[in-house]
């Protein structure tokens, strides 16, 4: 049989690698988080450096078959086709960049409410840990010194041990407790 003390420091050291194991979960899961986010603020730089290469590729084809023609290039329906291509791939790029503000901004949110969220596991580990010491330290709860059964709190000893509902049988099926 295990003494208080040792029950104590076992629930310690346990809790104490919950807390370092959801450390490390939360730290690996923010860096994926964070490297999402780069990598989309990256794309999204290598797809403004095309868009611009296709629009300028897309007017300087529209000015060789309006020369081609033998129309000005710099007036009337050339210059209004120049510059609905224009507002176009401005369009594009607009919804592109809102898109990707959007996914970033997500992957961010992700990474600090992963965080925040550890924070109070390891909160919610310390005080499990704290009321689990107090009750081994009193005698309390499911464990009594002396007899290894539960007690129903009137100095009888149960006969069923531990039960997870709370109810516990006393001698010939009185149920006394509940939850």
């Amino acid at each position: 049989m295990c003494s208080p003390t040792a029950l104590i420091g076992i629930s310690l050291l346990t809790t104490v690698a919950g807390i370092a194991a959801n450390n490390s979960a939360a730290n690996a899961q923010t860096k994926q988080y964070e490297k999402q986010a780069e990598a989309q603020a990256q794309a999204y730089a290598l797809r403004n450096v095309d868009r611009a290469r296709e629009q300028a590729r897309a007017l300087g084809t529209a000015r060789a078959q309006f020369g081609a023609s033998g129309v000005d290039p710099s007036a009337g329906t050339t210059g209004t086709v120049y510059d609905q291509q224009i507002k176009e791939f401005a369009y594009a790029g607009f919804g592109d960049q809102m898109n990707t503000e959007n996914q970033v901004d997500s992957l961010n949110s992700s990474a600090k409410a992963n965080v925040k969220s550890t924070t109070w596991k390891n909160v919610g580990s310390l005080l499990e840990f704290g009321s689990s010491a107090a009750s081994i330290g009193s005698g309390a709860g499911w464990f009594s010194s002396g007899t290894g059964y539960g007690t129903t709190g009137m100095g009888k000893t149960t006969n069923s041990g531990f039960s997870p509902l709370g109810v516990t049988k006393v001698g010939s099926g009185r149920i006394v407790g509940g939850v």
